[in-house]
């Protein structure tokens, strides 16, 4: 899904897109944020699901940006931006949040 709209920018803007998610790891972090809800503590299930559901709100984003005559113009890009600024802020709360509980400093245990 994110390799489709890469494809439907201008190579000037593509550079600025180098952190988007492939489909790959978009697959990955499903599979991933399952095992974590299954198996991990409460509050690292929370932050698991929470990636989740940013994720699949910035693949909505992608799919109306594809549907989109000129990307970077479009209200769709300011939508983009924000849910994909969304899905990186939940990442590096998971991400924290994960290293604290294991390495025992989190408080939660």
């Amino acid at each position: 899904m994110f390799r489709a709209y890469i494809a439907t920018i201008s190579p000037r803007q593509r550079h600025h897109r180098n952190d988007i998610l492939t489909t790959q790891d978009a697959e990955a972090l499903v599979f991933a944020a399952a095992v974590v809800r299954l198996e991990g503590p409460a509050h690292l299930a929370d932050l698991a699901h929470r990636i989740e559901l940013a994720s699949n709100h910035l693949y909505g984003a992608v799919l109306e940006l594809q549907h989109t005559e000129d990307p970077v113009a479009s209200p769709a890009q300011r939508m983009f931006e924000e849910r994909h600024n969304t899905l990186k802020d939940r990442a590096r709360a998971f991400v924290e949040a994960a290293s604290a509980h294991l390495n025992g400093t989190s408080g939660r245990q």
